[in-house]
């Protein structure tokens, strides 16, 4: 189904890059798929057409016209995988990720993620962000290794995104 949207830019996003703001803020879409709508010209901010790489401002509009956000389909199986499990209580799971992992299901990878292995490990997750992204509160890059947190209800994933948008959570590479 097309239709518009509207997102205004908050303080918390200023001088964010507009792909990145747009992944954060459609959920369920990843940032390939952000990027590819940006390069088609289907995001605009205020009027202008911008790249991906646009760095946004405090009261900027940015708009999605005439544009179908449902996207293909992806079904998500549950998969048992090896997950590293570093932490774990009633509210949260801390996994290690190896490089080569993809985070979530996107088109052309369907299997074998992350969110797959963690359907599988946990019954109660997340949908916050969608069935895609079951629990996930940040990503890593496929080839980046490192630590995820998962969110078991939506309560604890809008806290965690809060810490990581108002950047009282610090990432480390």
């Amino acid at each position: 189904m097309s239709k518009a949207l509207e997102l205004s830019v908050k303080d918390v996003d200023s001088g964010k890059r507009l792909d990145i703001f747009l992944s954060e803020n459609l959920p369920g879409k990843s940032r390939s798929f952000v990027q590819k709508l940006i390069k088609e010209g289907k995001v605009k901010v205020g009027t202008r057409i911008v790249s991906k790489n646009h760095r946004l401002v405090a009261g900027d509009k940015v708009c999605l016209d005439d544009l179908d956000l449902n996207g293909q389909e992806i079904s998500i199986k549950p998969q048992k995988i090896d997950l590293k499990v570093v932490y774990e209580d009633d509210w949260l799971l801390i996994v290690s990720k190896k490089a080569g992992i993809v985070t979530h299901p996107s088109s052309g990878h369907t299997e074998n993620t992350l969110v797959n292995a963690i359907l599988y490990y946990c019954s109660r997750l997340s949908l916050l962000a969608g069935e895609v992204r079951a629990g996930i509160v940040h990503r890593l890059d496929k080839d980046t290794s490192g630590l995820i947190i998962i969110a078991k209800n939506d309560n604890v994933h809008r806290l965690l995104s809060e810490e990581f948008k108002s950047r009282r959570v610090g990432k480390t590479y």
